[in-house]
């Protein structure tokens, strides 16, 4: 953050004596592609000159490292490209230069990692460190190094936590350090689920994701909209991201279902509740609007919309509830054997088709 001051108040200088930013030295360039993110660079993809060139370079030569630790022991470890997910070959692995690793994603398969987790932050400083917990232990060394970090990622839990790593984990839910959690379907049972929702409570928390793997219904999206409703004001500005291999979607609209039931209890207008899939299918699009192009660019200047990639994007919907509730939704329109192509962010020209929601393996909601 201090470099970054330093070099702003440099360009400042370098623009009032030279309007024609002729006078700013390349190094200039050179040092704020060093220190902009991924996400910056890719807006500065557009732009001419030697900036637009310079950014464009870093951008893919940005790369994250991955590795799995079993037993204090580091394997299948591999560098990669970050944006085509391609692997650097081995001959050249070695002399990578470490300015360029951005991201650093460790694999635990068990408590015993501690020592070669610090030896990893020493070993790429100038990146953004991920944990995936492979097991139900957490140890409070680790909780501890954690807490240390000054670029710490996202945590994912793909079992569900003891009761010993339950306790240890309050170190960083106090300490409010966490901006991001990942949960796989095991990991959402029992006193696990109570972690996300302590976290959705905190300011400095911002994204929620749950991954599935096996039957649709069974993650806690009804039970995560339900604590949405009742602390509506305080989820303000947060997303909750469902990925899965088949139609998460059915899970949202089981919610709705149930919302607009209790809806129509309230006003007297019950009606049948077993109803086909194709009045569901009408009844969302009922509950749901469209974005106005006026209301996309206000949520992509609040929510950094152009940070959400996807293969083949929606368009942004909004539900609301009452004055005070509202959500925005946006979700994956590709079908699962669609090739790999870098992503766009969503857009107002994005699918225009609730009925494909039912069917989408990714979808994400923007609480407003």
């Amino acid at each position: 953050m201090i470099r970054l001051i330093i070099l702003l108040l440099s360009f400042r200088f370098y623009s009032l004596s030279s309007p024609d930013m002729d006078g700013v030295p390349l190094a200039f360039y050179d040092d704020l592609c060093d220190i902009l993110s991924t996400d910056a660079l890719r807006g500065a993809n557009e732009l001419s000159g030697y900036l637009g060139t310079l950014s464009r370079l870093a951008r893919k030569n940005r790369a994250q490292y991955t590795c799995f630790v079993r037993k204090g022991k580091e394997e299948q470890k591999r560098i990669s490209y970050k944006y085509n997910g391609s692997e650097v070959p081995r001959e050249v692995e070695k002399d990578f230069p470490k300015k360029y690793v951005r991201d650093v994603t460790i694999h635990l398969e068990d408590a015993e990692n501690e020592d070669l987790c610090r030896r990893l932050v020493r070993s790429f400083p100038y990146a953004k460190y991920h944990f995936v917990h492979k097991t139900s232990s957490v140890s409070k060394d680790w909780v501890d190094l954690v807490y240390s970090l000054k670029r710490l990622g996202q945590i994912v839990f793909e079992k569900m936590l003891n009761d010993d790593a339950l306790y240890v984990l309050k170190k960083l839910i106090k300490g409010r350090k966490l901006s991001g959690l990942m949960m796989y379907q095991e990991a959402c049972q029992g006193s696990t689920i109570a972690v996300a929702k302590a976290l959705l409570l905190q300011r400095q928390f911002k994204k929620l994701e749950v991954r599935q793997e096996l039957d649709y219904l069974s993650t806690p999206i009804n039970e995560l909209l339900e604590f949405w409703v009742e602390h509506s004001d305080k989820l303000r500005g947060k997303s909750l991201i469902v990925k899965g291999t088949h139609r998460e979607g059915a899970q949202l609209e089981e919610f709705l279902r149930q919302r607009s039931l209790l809806a129509k209890m309230s006003s007297s207008l019950l009606s049948e509740s077993n109803s086909s899939a194709r009045r569901l299918a009408s009844g969302t699009q009922q509950v749901f609007q469209l974005c106005s192009k006026e209301e996309r660019d206000l949520i992509k200047k609040e929510y950094l919309l152009n940070h959400y990639i996807f293969k083949k994007s929606s368009c942004v919907y909004k539900f609301q509830e009452g004055r005070k509730r509202r959500f925005y939704l946006l979700f994956e329109c590709a079908h699962k054997g669609t090739t790999f192509e870098e992503g766009r962010p969503p857009s107002h020209s994005g699918e225009d088709g609730l009925k494909l929601l039912r069917r989408a393996r990714r979808y994400r909601i923007l609480f407003a």
